[in-house]
Formats: structure tokens, sequence, C-alpha cells
């Protein structure tokens, strides 16, 4: 993805501006914060997600 292009949506849509150095930033944090959220909740801790209500399940043992 041209990077150009991403800045410019990002600032439309935020009002703020971001270069490309903190966009990879961002996106680095956030994709490693979202695989440690689901190594915890599928792996992890043998959780599950409920889809129906938006909440994690677990079992009854948990």
């Amino acid at each position: 993805m041209p990077w150009k292009v991403i800045e410019v949506q990002f600032q439309k849509k935020i009002d703020v501006a971001y270069n490309k150095a903190k966009l990879e930033n961002k996106w680095d944090w956030m994709r490693n914060k979202s695989s440690l959220w689901k190594a915890l909740k599928e792996n992890e801790m043998r959780l599950g997600w409920g889809h129906e209500k938006g909440t994690i399940s677990a079992s009854e043992e948990w």
C-alpha cells in the first residue's frame, strides 16, 4: 500500500497529521496488541468469543 495515500486518507478521517513513520509505528503497535489479545483469548487461557453478545465465553470450570 502506498503510504502517501494512507497518510492523506487518515488525515481526512481524523483531522490529525501523521507521517509515514508515525503510522508505521502505530500499525506495528496495534498488530502486536492484536496478536497478544488473540493468543490470550484463544490459546493461552482457553477462552472463546461469544459473537452473539460480543463477550468472552468460558467453560464452567473456568
